[in-house]
């Protein structure tokens, strides 16, 4: 088995756990990679209105169409998203720092 399809496996089994229906990438068709709402697949099922803002400026689109790409176990906005807005919202920064070996001063 590649290292792709175990990593994927994994995602699939934490859905499941969750008890999330999946989705292909357009909808019945593909690989039940997606969460059927951009909010099942995020850290306690919301986006900060500032986390929104930012990625309805970038370019990247991660938020647009029937299935927004941020809906994806693997995409890597959505786990940016929930490693940072955990943070975000503990206001725990110098752990943050420390963990991330950067000093914390007006972090």
């Amino acid at each position: 088995m590649k290292s792709s399809e175990f990593i994927q496996n994994k995602f699939q089994a934490w859905a499941l756990r969750k008890n999330l229906e999946l989705q292909g990438s357009e909808g019945e068709r593909g690989q039940p990679n997606y969460t059927k709402t951009l909010e099942e697949n995020l850290y306690n099922g919301e986006l900060s209105t500032q986390a929104r803002a930012d990625f309805e400026m970038g370019a990247g689109g991660e938020l647009l169409g029937k299935i927004p790409s941020m809906s994806a176990l693997h995409s890597s906005s959505a786990m940016t998203v929930n490693l940072f807005q955990y943070w975000l919202k503990s206001h725990e920064y110098t752990t943050l720092a420390k963990l991330l070996n950067i000093p914390s001063e007006g972090i």
